[in-house]
């Protein structure tokens, strides 16, 4: 069964990650399946259940999701300006602000990913990213020392305070947060524990290309998923095919976004550190985690470091991760830590 949503809450913010799915064990339309989808967040989600799902009515759990979705949006919405996290970005520095648990939830794992990658992942980022040309501001040349050196200074994730105890936060300075990097693999995990809550052992959540499987397909097997080519010019031709059961996946590329200025490439991808766009050889990297917000993070947090730094940080931190990194104009080489090597679905190649 398919029950279609059109409703539109949420535009993503500045720091968008891309992940292609093949669902390479394609859900046939049976009834016993059911398969709900719409949009959201500025993108679109889809949800598979194969069976048992007897004790699911389809209506009753479209709305569940939607009203799900819709508070996360009130919650973590930049274009919203009565959102939560936008009520925020407006308050006075030096002002400690009581946020909801899922607020505080987010910005304590984006704190811990800033922290163990020194900086590489950084939810203030979004004056860098405007002042490059991949957010909201109108785009008109590449930008002065000056306009950076301004940029920088209203950002930095040690600048954003969090008291566990009480559930406030507060900002140093007038900086402002975008968990558009992270939001996303948030909301699939709500949606995923919302499931779990239901009873249900088989199940795909995908919001935006970030994903979270539990148990089997409906070809009783598990989860089969493909890592895209990164080339536009082979969209949707699987590079890789995953096996997945319980586990949660994101990727995040640069070739489907950049600018080209006076024949130079620029990465949509901006290290805070630096405050310039990345300029190595990663095309992608795909992550796996027990929950979809850590990935979604974490594969922002590699995509800055790059396949020699990220793979050495993932490989110390015990991340499943897998690096595509471009070798000359057309060829590619693939790095993986030994905790990615169990998903790899050799058959499906």
């Amino acid at each position: 069964m398919r029950v279609k949503s059109t409703r539109h809450f949420f535009k993503t913010g500045h720091f968008a990650l891309f992940l292609f799915v093949c669902l390479l064990s394609a859900c046939e339309s049976k009834p016993e399946v059911i398969q709900l989808e719409g949009s959201t967040m500025g993108t679109t989600y889809h949800i598979t259940i194969p069976p048992p799902n007897d004790q699911i009515n389809p209506l009753d759990l479209e709305q569940d999701v939607s009203n799900l979705l819709i508070a996360l949006n009130r919650t973590f919405s930049t274009y919203d300006t009565e959102s939560e996290l936008s009520r925020f970005n407006r308050s006075e520095p030096g002002k400690w602000v009581e946020v909801s648990p899922e607020l505080l939830a987010v910005l304590q794992q984006a704190q811990t990913i800033s922290e163990l990658s020194e900086g590489a992942f950084d939810v203030t980022v979004g004056p860098l990213v405007d002042t490059w040309g991949f957010g909201a501001v109108d785009f008109d040349g590449l930008p002065s020392e000056e306009e950076l050196a301004e940029a920088a200074s209203l950002l930095g994730y040690q600048k954003l305070q969090i008291k566990a105890d009480t559930g406030s936060i507060n900002k140093t300075v007038a900086l402002e947060i975008d968990l558009s990097a992270i939001a996303k693999g948030y909301a699939v995990d709500q949606v995923a524990d919302h499931l779990d809550n239901l009873g249900l052992g088989n199940y795909l959540v995908e919001i935006g290309g970030e994903i979270r499987t539990k148990g089997n397909s409906p070809r009783n097997t598990p989860w089969r998923l493909g890592i895209e080519v990164p080339e536009l010019m082979h969209q949707h031709e699987v590079h890789r095919a995953l096996k997945l059961n319980k586990a949660a996946v994101a990727t995040s590329g640069d070739y489907r976004n950049f600018i080209e200025l006076h024949g130079q490439h620029y990465s949509h991808t901006i290290d805070p550190r630096t405050r310039y766009p990345v300029t190595h050889e990663l095309a992608s990297v795909t992550v796996i985690m027990n929950s979809a917000s850590e990935a979604d993070g974490w594969a922002t947090a590699f995509s800055v470091l790059g396949p020699k730094k990220g793979l050495e940080l993932a490989a110390r931190e015990g991340i499943a991760a897998y690096f595509i990194a471009r070798v000359g104009d057309k060829g590619y080489s693939v790095e993986y830590t030994a905790t990615f090597k169990p998903y790899l679905d050799d058959a499906g190649n």
